[in-house]
C-alpha cells in the first residue's frame, strides 16, 4: 500500500472511531496516521509532489476540523447528560430522604 493510501485509510478510521464515541482508539490512530504523513512528507521532500502534498495536507485538515466539531458536541451532550444525571440522582436521594422521614400511616 502506498503511503498516501495509508494516510486515507487511517483518515478514514480514525473518523469510523469519532463517529462510533471510540475516542480512546481514534487517538491511537491519529498517532500512527501522525508517522506516516511524517513518511510521506519525507519522501516528498522537496520533490514534484510538493504541491500534492500541501493541496493533501489541507484536505486532511478540513475532515481534522470537522472530526473536532463531532467530538466536541458528543462531549457538550455527554456534559450535559451527565448534568442531568446529577440532578436526578439528586431528586431521588431528596425522595428517599422525605419518604423515610415520613411517620408511617394507618396500617
Amino acid at each position: 500500500m502506498a503511503t498516501l493510501d495509508k494516510i486515507i485509510a487511517l483518515t478514514e478510521r480514525v473518523e469510523n472511531c469519532v463517529d462510533a464515541g471510540d475516542w480512546i482508539e481514534a487517538a491511537a490512530l491519529d498517532m500512527q496516521r501522525v508517522e506516516v504523513i511524517g513518511q510521506y512528507l519525507n519522501e516528498v521532500g522537496d520533490g514534484p509532489g510538493r504541491a500534492a502534498a500541501a493541496q493533501m495536507l489541507r484536505d486532511l485538515l478540513v475532515r481534522n476540523e470537522l472530526a473536532m466539531r463531532k467530538v466536541q458536541v458528543m462531549r457538550e451532550l455527554i456534559v450535559e447528560k451527565n448534568a442531568r444525571l446529577k440532578v436526578s440522582k439528586k431528586a431521588l436521594q431528596a425522595y428517599v430522604a422525605h419518604t423515610a422521614a415520613e411517620p408511617a400511616g394507618p396500617a
